[in-house]
């Protein structure tokens, strides 16, 4: 993690390497084997569980909220939640910058 400012940057391999934990956490497969298949494969039981627990780690929305079976790459899908907290953490530098006057 990086601080830029006041606005903190987590890095994609970061958010890699705790989307696996999470994966894991959720379906019971190894690290070792998720990260062997570089795919994230999850079942419809278990995708809803797995999507709302890394939102609230990253305290961010991915939208993702749908009975069916998550399947998709790891690199793929760590580049959605960057994409999320950027968003997240662009809107609220915006929100605390004093707007200028536009006169």
């Amino acid at each position: 993690m990086t601080v830029q400012g006041e606005i903190m940057s987590i890095s994609e391999n970061y958010i890699r390497r705790l989307i696996i934990k999470v994966a894991c956490d959720t379906t019971g497969d190894s690290a070792e084997e998720l990260i062997e298949r570089g795919r994230l494969e999850i079942p419809a039981r278990d995708a809803i569980e797995f999507v709302v627990r890394l939102e609230a780690l990253f305290d961010c929305t991915l939208g993702w909220l749908r009975y069916e079976p998550l399947s998709i790459e790891i690199d793929e899908f760590s580049a959605i939640v960057s994409d999320a907290l950027n968003a997240r953490t662009s809107t609220a530098s915006t929100l605390s910058r004093p707007q200028e006057d536009l006169v």
